[in-house]
Protein backbone atom coordinates (compact mmCIF):
# COMPACT_ATOMS: atom_id res chain seq x y z
CA UNK A 1 0.00 0.00 0.00
CA UNK A 2 1.15 3.51 -0.72
CA UNK A 3 1.16 6.31 1.84
CA UNK A 4 -1.88 7.85 0.11
CA UNK A 5 -3.88 4.61 0.22
CA UNK A 6 -2.84 4.00 3.86
CA UNK A 7 -4.08 7.48 4.70
CA UNK A 8 -7.39 6.83 2.93
CA UNK A 9 -7.92 3.57 4.84
CA UNK A 10 -7.05 5.21 8.17
CA UNK A 11 -9.24 8.25 7.43
CA UNK A 12 -12.19 6.03 6.46
CA UNK A 13 -11.82 3.91 9.60
CA UNK A 14 -11.65 6.99 11.83
CA UNK A 15 -14.61 8.69 10.21
CA UNK A 16 -16.68 5.50 10.23
CA UNK A 17 -15.82 4.85 13.88
CA UNK A 18 -16.60 8.40 14.98
CA UNK A 19 -19.91 8.41 13.08
CA UNK A 20 -20.92 5.07 14.56
CA UNK A 21 -20.04 6.15 18.10
CA UNK A 22 -21.84 9.48 17.80
CA UNK A 23 -24.87 7.77 16.31
CA UNK A 24 -25.09 5.41 19.28
CA UNK A 25 -24.61 8.25 21.78
CA UNK A 26 -27.30 10.25 20.04
CA UNK A 27 -29.64 7.27 20.00
CA UNK A 28 -29.13 6.60 23.71
CA UNK A 29 -29.32 10.24 24.81
CA UNK A 30 -31.84 11.68 22.38
CA UNK A 31 -32.60 14.86 24.27
CA UNK A 32 -29.23 15.62 25.83
CA UNK A 33 -27.53 17.12 22.79
CA UNK A 34 -27.48 20.84 22.06
CA UNK A 35 -28.25 22.32 18.64
CA UNK A 36 -24.53 23.11 18.02
CA UNK A 37 -23.59 19.50 18.86
CA UNK A 38 -26.24 18.20 16.48
CA UNK A 39 -24.92 20.52 13.78
CA UNK A 40 -21.45 19.02 14.23
CA UNK A 41 -22.99 15.56 13.90
CA UNK A 42 -24.78 16.72 10.73
CA UNK A 43 -21.51 17.96 9.23
CA UNK A 44 -19.60 14.83 10.22
CA UNK A 45 -22.19 12.58 8.56
CA UNK A 46 -22.13 14.71 5.40
CA UNK A 47 -18.35 14.27 5.28
CA UNK A 48 -18.51 10.57 6.13
CA UNK A 49 -21.01 9.86 3.34
CA UNK A 50 -18.88 11.84 0.88
CA UNK A 51 -15.89 9.64 1.72
CA UNK A 52 -17.96 6.44 1.81
CA UNK A 53 -19.25 7.01 -1.72
CA UNK A 54 -16.12 8.66 -3.16
CA UNK A 55 -14.97 5.80 -5.37
CA UNK A 56 -18.41 5.02 -6.76
CA UNK A 57 -19.15 8.68 -7.42
CA UNK A 58 -15.75 9.29 -9.02
CA UNK A 59 -16.27 6.26 -11.23
CA UNK A 60 -19.60 7.69 -12.38
CA UNK A 61 -17.85 10.91 -13.38
CA UNK A 62 -14.75 9.50 -15.02
CA UNK A 63 -16.12 6.48 -16.89
CA UNK A 64 -16.98 8.61 -19.93
CA UNK A 65 -20.67 7.72 -20.15
CA UNK A 66 -22.96 10.53 -21.28
CA UNK A 67 -25.54 9.41 -18.72
CA UNK A 68 -23.83 8.37 -15.48
CA UNK A 69 -24.84 5.15 -13.76
CA UNK A 70 -26.05 5.84 -10.24
CA UNK A 71 -27.20 2.36 -9.29
CA UNK A 72 -25.72 2.96 -5.82
CA UNK A 73 -28.10 5.84 -5.01
CA UNK A 74 -30.59 3.52 -3.31
CA UNK A 75 -27.91 2.39 -0.82
CA UNK A 76 -26.77 5.99 -0.38
CA UNK A 77 -30.31 7.05 0.53
CA UNK A 78 -30.59 4.20 3.05
CA UNK A 79 -27.30 5.26 4.67
CA UNK A 80 -28.32 8.92 4.68
CA UNK A 81 -31.66 8.19 6.32
CA UNK A 82 -30.05 5.84 8.84
CA UNK A 83 -27.71 8.54 10.13
CA UNK A 84 -30.17 11.42 9.95
CA UNK A 85 -33.38 9.86 11.26
CA UNK A 86 -32.25 10.65 14.81
CA UNK A 87 -31.75 14.33 14.06
CA UNK A 88 -35.44 14.77 13.47
CA UNK A 89 -35.83 14.64 17.23
CA UNK A 90 -34.43 18.17 17.69
CA UNK A 91 -33.02 19.37 14.38
CA UNK A 92 -34.00 18.70 10.80
CA UNK A 93 -31.06 17.67 8.65
CA UNK A 94 -29.91 20.58 6.55
CA UNK A 95 -30.09 18.61 3.30
CA UNK A 96 -32.23 15.97 1.64
CA UNK A 97 -30.60 12.77 0.33
CA UNK A 98 -31.19 13.87 -3.27
CA UNK A 99 -29.63 17.31 -2.70
CA UNK A 100 -26.56 15.84 -0.98
CA UNK A 101 -26.13 13.30 -3.78
CA UNK A 102 -26.41 16.05 -6.41
CA UNK A 103 -23.83 18.20 -4.62
CA UNK A 104 -21.46 15.23 -4.29
CA UNK A 105 -21.76 14.62 -8.01
CA UNK A 106 -21.04 18.27 -8.82
CA UNK A 107 -18.00 18.25 -6.52
CA UNK A 108 -16.61 15.05 -8.05
CA UNK A 109 -17.31 16.24 -11.59
CA UNK A 110 -15.62 19.60 -11.00
CA UNK A 111 -12.64 17.93 -9.35
CA UNK A 112 -12.26 15.48 -12.23
CA UNK A 113 -12.34 18.15 -14.92
CA UNK A 114 -10.18 20.67 -13.06
CA UNK A 115 -7.47 18.26 -11.97
CA UNK A 116 -7.42 15.92 -14.96
CA UNK A 117 -7.70 18.46 -17.75
CA UNK A 118 -5.64 21.40 -16.52
CA UNK A 119 -2.20 19.97 -17.06
CA UNK A 120 0.94 20.96 -15.22
CA UNK A 121 2.49 20.96 -11.79
CA UNK A 122 3.78 24.50 -11.43
CA UNK A 123 2.68 26.84 -8.68
CA UNK A 124 0.86 28.95 -11.28
CA UNK A 125 -1.17 25.95 -12.46
CA UNK A 126 -1.97 24.99 -8.87
CA UNK A 127 -3.18 28.55 -8.23
CA UNK A 128 -5.28 28.41 -11.41
CA UNK A 129 -6.90 25.17 -10.27
CA UNK A 130 -7.58 26.66 -6.84
CA UNK A 131 -9.08 29.80 -8.37
CA UNK A 132 -11.37 27.79 -10.63
CA UNK A 133 -12.45 25.62 -7.70
CA UNK A 134 -13.11 28.68 -5.55
CA UNK A 135 -15.12 30.32 -8.34
CA UNK A 136 -17.39 27.29 -8.51
CA UNK A 137 -17.88 26.27 -4.89
CA UNK A 138 -16.66 29.18 -2.75
CA UNK A 139 -15.04 28.25 0.57
CA UNK A 140 -18.35 27.34 2.20
CA UNK A 141 -20.27 24.31 0.86
CA UNK A 142 -23.30 25.30 2.93
CA UNK A 143 -23.38 28.72 1.26
CA UNK A 144 -22.99 26.99 -2.09
CA UNK A 145 -26.04 24.83 -1.34
CA UNK A 146 -28.13 27.75 -0.02
CA UNK A 147 -27.29 30.32 -2.66
CA UNK A 148 -25.53 28.97 -5.71
CA UNK A 149 -26.52 25.34 -6.29
CA UNK A 150 -29.68 25.97 -8.32
CA UNK A 151 -28.19 28.75 -10.43
CA UNK A 152 -24.70 27.57 -11.33
CA UNK A 153 -25.68 26.84 -14.92
CA UNK A 154 -26.25 30.59 -15.33
CA UNK A 155 -22.82 31.64 -14.00
CA UNK A 156 -19.73 31.62 -16.18
CA UNK A 157 -16.12 31.60 -15.06
CA UNK A 158 -13.69 33.88 -16.88
CA UNK A 159 -10.08 32.75 -16.83
CA UNK A 160 -7.80 35.65 -17.64
CA UNK A 161 -4.08 35.86 -18.01
CA UNK A 162 -1.56 33.49 -19.58
CA UNK A 163 -2.49 29.85 -19.84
Amino acid sequence: MTTASNFSVLENRCTTSVCAKLYLRLKQNKNKFTAPELKIYDQLVIYYLFEEYRERMTGSVSDGKKIPDFDFYRQFKIDFEYYFKLLQIKLQPQFTPVRVFEIYYQVHRAFFYIFDFIIGSSKTIAQLRASIWQSIFTHDIYRYERSLFDGMQNITTLIKGPS
